[in-house]
C-alpha cells in the first residue's frame, strides 16, 4: 500500500499569500500526518510505520524524498496473492509432521496435492474422508460432538480437499480454529494460484462461481462473488487469517505452495523429502488444459475421490518401493505380479523409468487376474 503525502499547487499558493498562517497551517498538517500514520497502524497491526530510514532492516518501509522535501512512504506488506517460499526452515526438510492438511479452496490444485502424497506412499484423502461421505461432513460432526476436527474422518495423512466444492461447506474457513488447537502438529498447505485462471477454472467446472455465491460462506456473504475480484477479496482474507492463526500458533508449520511456478516440483520433493517426479497437475479440466487429457494422476484422484484404495507410482509403504519393482520380484519368485504389493484396489502407475510392467508382464496379469478392468488411456502423440 501506497501513502502519500503531497502538498499541492493550490496549497503553496495560499500559504504562500497569507504568511500570516503558515505556522499553524504546519502544525496543522503535523498533526493530520501523525493522525493518518496511527490509522496505518491501527489497519495492519503489526505493519511498523517509521519516522526515517536509518538502520532500516532489509526489505523494511520505504521512504523517497523528493528535491522539494516531499516524502512517499511505501508500506511494504506480504502479499496474499504469492506463496512465501521462506516458512520452512531447511533442517525441517523431509520431517514435516502429519497431518497435512490443504487449507486452499475448490480448483486451487487439491488433486496436484492428493496425487504428490499419494503417489509418495502417503495415505491422502481428496473429497472424501470415508466411503460416501465427505470430508467437510465428518469435519462438521466431530467440531458438533465437541471433538477435534478430523476426529470421525478415518485414519489417513493427507487431507488433501476438506471442503465440500461448489455445495458451500468450507471448514477451512469455519473451522480453521478448531483444525489448530484441535490438531496442533499438523502441517498446513496453502496452495496458489492466478485469480483469473482461478475464477476461470470454477466457471468451467459445473459454475461453481455461482453456486458458491449463494453459499454464504464466511466472507463470502450472499451476492458476493460476482467477478475475479470479488473471489481475489476472499482469498486474500482468507489467506491472511491463515498466516495469522499459524502465527499464532507456532507449533503448527505453514507450507505455502505456488502452482504455477516450475520450482514448485523441486521444492515440494525437498521439503517433504519424495521424489519430486511426483509431482504434477491432476484434475485439470480438459477444456482449459486440453493437453492434460488421459493423465494417470487423474485416474488416481478419481479413484481415491470415490473411496476407493488407489495406488500411483510407489506401492510400498510412505514411497519405499515403486509399484514396478514389487511386480518384478513377485514374478520372479512364480507368484501373481501383485503378490508382493501391498493390497490395494487400484493401481494407476505401474511402470518406473524404463522398467514397463504393462509390457514385460502383461500375459501374467492377463493370467493371473481374470476378473481385472484394464485402464488404457490415449492423449495427442505431440502432447504426450
Amino acid at each position: 500500500m501506497e501513502t502519500h503525502h503531497r502538498i499541492s499547487r493550490k496549497q503553496s499558493i495560499l500559504l504562500f499569500g497569507i504568511l500570516c498562517i503558515l505556522l499553524p497551517a504546519t502544525l496543522f498538517l503535523q498533526t493530520d500526518l501523525t493522525n493518518l500514520r496511527a490509522e496505518i497502524v491501527s489497519d495492519y497491526g503489526d505493519v511498523a510505520v517509521k519516522s526515517s530510514t536509518a538502520n532500516a532492516p532489509a526489505g523494511a518501509d520505504e521512504y523517497v524524498h523528493d528535491t522539494n522535501g516531499n516524502t512517499t512512504h511505501t508500506i511494504k506488506e506480504e502479499s496474499c496473492f504469492e506463496a512465501r517460499t521462506n516458512t520452512i526452515p531447511t533442517h525441517l526438510h523431509g520431517k514435516l509432521p502429519t497431518p497435512y492438511i490443504n487449507l486452499g479452496f475448490a480448483k486451487m490444485g487439491s488433486s496436484s496435492i492428493h496425487a504428490f502424497f499419494g503417489c509418495a506412499g502417503y495415505r491422502s484423502t481428496h473429497y472424501r474422508c470415508l466411503p460416501g461421505s465427505s470430508c467437510a461432513k465428518c469435519i462438521r460432526q466431530s467440531v458438533e460432538d465437541g471433538l477435534p476436527p478430523l476426529q470421525h474422518c478415518g485414519s489417513a495423512d493427507v487431507f488433501a480437499q476438506i471442503d465440500d466444492g461448489s455445495k458451500g461447506h468450507y471448514p477451512q474457513v469455519e473451522y480453521i480454529d478448531e483444525l489448530a488447537t484441535g490438531h496442533p502438529n499438523a502441517t498446513f498447505l496453502l496452495p496458489f494460484r492466478s485469480m483469473e485462471k482461478w475464477y476461470k477454472s470454477m466457471k468451467g467446472w459445473h459454475q461453481m462461481n455461482i453456486k458458491l455465491r449463494r453459499a454464504n460462506i464466511t466472507g463470502l456473504p450472499i451476492g458476493t462473488g460476482k467477478n475475479v475480484d470479488e473471489f481475489g477479496t476472499w482469498w486474500c482474507w482468507h489467506v491472511k487469517r491463515v498466516r495469522d492463526i499459524v502465527a499464532r500458533n507456532p507449533s503448527h508449520a505453514l507450507v505455502e505452495i505456488n502452482l504455477e511456478d516450475p520450482s514448485t516440483r523441486e521444492r515440494m520433493g525437498e521439503m517433504f523429502g519424495v521424489d519430486e517426479s511426483c509431482w504434477g497437475k491432476a484434475n485439470a479440466n480438459s477444456k482449459i488444459h486440453p493437453e492434460l487429457n488421459a493423465g494417470i494422476s487423474s485416474l488416481h484422484a478419481s479413484m481415491e475421490c470415490a473411496g476407493y484404495k488407489s495406488t500411483f507410482y510407489k506401492c510400498g509403504p510412505r514411497g519405499i518401493h515403486n509399484c514396478a519393482k514389487c511386480i518384478r520380484e513377485s514374478v520372479q519368485s512364480g507368484l501373481s505380479p501383485l503378490s508382493k504389493c501391498p493390497d490395494a484396489d487400484a493401481f494407476m502407475q505401474i511402470d518406473h523409468g524404463n522398467e514397463f510392467a504393462q509390457i514385460e508382464d502383461l500375459n501374467e496379469f492377463a493370467v493371473s487376474y481374470q476378473n481385472a478392468t484394464f485402464f488404457l488411456t490415449f492423449r495427442s502423440m505431440e502432447d504426450w
